[in-house]
């Protein structure tokens, strides 16, 4: 059994609640009686995908059987191998930030399209077609009507008007 599915199972387990999980031992002790001792062990890893090794420590845990003590060393020991990664994890985290600062100022040092003056394409339209389009929108006429009435496209309109 990998570590995620352990991960999986340990975070369904807290999530259910320590009463959810005692019931859990009652409803498994209900199957011992039923099928025996011998065929739980094989019966918990079949149906449940459990092994019997985990559920018998789990109940030491939960009985205090286990030393309490070596529970908190082994817990310890994990945070203190977390931290580290999580130092690391913050390190990357700032170079991160830096670089993206760095990106905004260079960027903001750019100058920007309408500085350069225009850009792109040349304009598929006149000085009199801009005009046109000019007056007529000033006259209501929406996008599309005066792309018909003037035979130019859509997107040559909207940027006459824009450049406006």
């Amino acid at each position: 059994m990998d570590n995620k599915q352990q991960a999986d199972r340990l975070k369904a387990l807290w999530k259910s609640g320590r009463d959810k999980y005692r019931s859990f031992f009652v409803v498994l002790n209900e199957v011992r009686q039923e099928i025996g001792d011998e065929a739980l062990a094989s019966w918990c890893f079949d149906e449940l995908s459990i092994g019997f090794s985990v559920i018998t420590k789990t109940a030491d845990i939960l009985n205090n059987k286990i030393d309490t003590a070596k529970i908190k060393a082994d817990l310890a020991a994990a945070s203190r191998a977390e931290k580290p990664r999580a130092r690391h994890d913050a390190d990357k985290l700032r170079a991160a930030e830096r670089r993206i600062a760095e990106l905004e100022t260079a960027l903001a040092r750019r100058p920007s399209a309408t500085a350069l003056g225009d850009v792109g394409r040349p304009l598929n339209a006149s000085e009199v077609e801009a005009a046109e389009v000019r007056k007529l929108r000033k006259a209501g006429v929406s996008l599309r009507g005066i792309a018909a009435s003037t035979g130019l496209g859509v997107r040559t309109v909207r940027t006459i008007l824009d450049r406006a």
